[in-house]
């Protein structure tokens, strides 16, 4: 107990003010993009999505991390974070349904793990591009932070997780009548390594970014070796993105976005994955190094997103009582917590 509330103190008094810093920094230069699209855009991402990188940023209280370290590591994250918050802005926003832009934006992110390539023109088949720099900057700062010492297992993982959210992003946003086909097509590779997952959850796992920002933590750490794969995908990020698209499905299903939750026969089927996805991903990380850190942010993943105002209108409060019934009584702390710190507007 006295770990986790050593470490929430952190979070908040010591990692939050690095992350206000950072995206302030982004902020600033995005006010400088020329073109208005593109620059609000920009600026929505960094405000409307900030919860985003201070929840990536938990990674920096992973064990055996040097103060100078931690602070390249939420550098790192905040600006990876920045560039995925942006992209989906310009991929969901601007009316472009075309994959091929899509796919050349999304180069960005592979890009920013590899210090060894040529920077893409990432707006070549968008409609928009004169942003001054700010997306190239986000990607030179990854690399910048990150550094070049990457362990290659760790890099190759990173790398892979990097190319499934990418492909995932693409197929998401163009035309609803393609989607569905696109998204089938694409996760049937690899729907046959989990058979007792569906198909959606699946593709869930793919559109977090947690699983890079815990390998950065290792590398940063000096642990040489990958290790946690299985936990992470799809057990962990899953259950991340399932949150995300459960508080999001009323504001989605008005608006015609797509939504995975929506996929469910009820709201008792949504409860019992949700569920799932939780024990299952806190048997997981048991083989960890650190498993208590892990399972703090499993605790801090169900708090954050479940205090969210949304996760207790209507029909949602009957599945937000249910996790949290099953996350136990520290995350329902947290959940308290969190929701305190949205009153203050710290989150």
């Amino acid at each position: 107990m006295f770990f986790k509330l050593a470490s929430i103190y952190e979070f908040v008094r010591g990692v939050f003010p690095l992350v206000d810093r950072e995206l302030e920094g982004w902020k600033k230069l995005a006010m400088e993009i020329s073109c208005q699209e593109l620059r609000d855009l920009a600026l929505a991402s960094l405000t409307e999505k900030r919860f985003h990188a201070q929840g990536g940023a938990v990674y920096a209280l992973h064990p055996g991390l040097t103060a100078a370290r931690r602070r390249d590591l939420v550098g790192f994250i905040v600006a990876y974070q920045t560039i995925s918050d942006y992209l989906d802005n310009l991929c969901d926003r601007a009316g472009v349904k075309e994959a091929q832009a899509f796919r050349q934006l999304h180069l960005a992110l592979d890009e920013a793990l590899n210090s060894g390539v040529s920077l893409s023109d990432y707006y070549a088949n968008y409609p928009y591009h004169d942003d001054g720099g700010y997306l190239k900057t986000l990607v030179e700062t990854c690399r910048d932070r990150l550094g070049d010492s990457v362990p290659g297992p760790l890099l190759s993982a990173m790398r892979q997780w990097a190319a499934l959210y990418s492909q995932l992003q693409t197929y998401k946003h163009i035309s609803p009548r393609e989607r569905e086909q696109a998204l089938s097509q694409w996760i049937g590779s690899l729907a046959g390594k989990w058979p007792g997952l569906y198909p959606w959850e699946i593709e869930a796992a793919t559109g977090s970014t947690l699983g890079i920002f815990y390998f950065a933590a290792l590398a940063k750490g000096g642990i040489p070796a990958a290790q946690g794969e299985e936990a992470y995908f799809p057990w962990i990020q899953g259950f991340h993105i399932l949150l995300d698209y459960f508080i999001d499905r009323q504001e989605d299903l008005e608006h015609g976005d797509l939504n995975f939750v929506q996929n469910y026969a009820d709201d008792g089927e949504l409860g019992q994955r949700l569920c799932l996805f939780y024990r299952r991903s806190r048997e997981q990380v048991r083989f960890l190094s650190y498993p208590r850190f892990h399972i703090l942010v499993l605790e801090g993943l169900a708090a954050m997103y479940l205090s969210d105002p949304k996760a207790s209108q209507g029909k949602n409060r009957a599945v937000t009582a249910r996790l949290l019934a099953q996350a136990g009584g520290f995350a329902r702390l947290l959940f308290i917590i969190s929701r305190l710190l949205r009153r203050k507007r710290i989150i």
